[in-house]
């Protein structure tokens, strides 16, 4: 008697072997037969798993362009940022304004159906300016994001213009941003 019940309470697993294919790749087999080498099964789709979009799209996208002189100074672009950033929290969805010096537009899309600005995992690298400096901000959220959480990341945008930054991007999946200052050739 007290032999089963010192087996029953062995150290046995008592947890149940799950095996679990990954949602990105097929499963791959081995031929056994033949060790040398030996074809592996890759899901080799460009972009993003149909789960994905079912899941975050579409995405929400806020797209800033800020065009200054050649005297036109960080501070002077920083403080444009800061009032498209104003007038986005205040639910203005698209709008430009130009004061001879500094000039910016701005437009939200709320139902884009892709692509996403961070298919490439890098910043974007938009043309430069003819004349002066442009400075490009891109925000995206997915369909799960709400408006005020897409409009903050322009504050990381500012840290990292202020960081001395020229291009950055940061995202987790399809949220976050990208941002380049770029300038006139006659300017470098």
């Amino acid at each position: 008697m007290f032999r089963k019940l010192f087996e029953s309470l062995s150290l046995k697993s008592r947890k149940p072997i799950v095996h679990i294919d990954s949602a990105l790749l097929k499963g791959a087999s081995v031929d056994s037969s033949d060790p040398g080498i030996q074809p592996i099964d890759v899901n080799l789709q460009q972009g993003p798993s149909q789960s994905w979009i079912d899941h975050a799209y579409p995405l929400k996208q806020v797209v800033i362009e800020i065009h200054g002189s050649a005297q036109t100074t960080l501070g002077h672009l920083i403080a444009e940022l800061d009032q498209v950033f104003l007038k986005l929290i205040k639910g203005e969805t698209v709008g430009e304004r130009s004061d001879g010096v500094v000039t910016h537009k701005y437009a939200y899309q709320e139902q884009v159906a892709g692509p996403s600005f961070f298919v490439e995992p890098v910043a974007f690298h938009p043309e430069a300016p003819t004349a002066g400096q442009a400075l490009f901000v891109r925000l995206q959220g997915t369909r799960h994001s709400n408006f005020p959480d897409i409009n903050n990341l322009i504050a990381s945008v500012m840290n990292e213009i202020n960081s001395k930054k020229t291009s950055g991007s940061a995202h987790d999946d399809d949220f976050g941003y990208s941002f380049a200052l770029v300038c006139a050739p006659n300017l470098n």
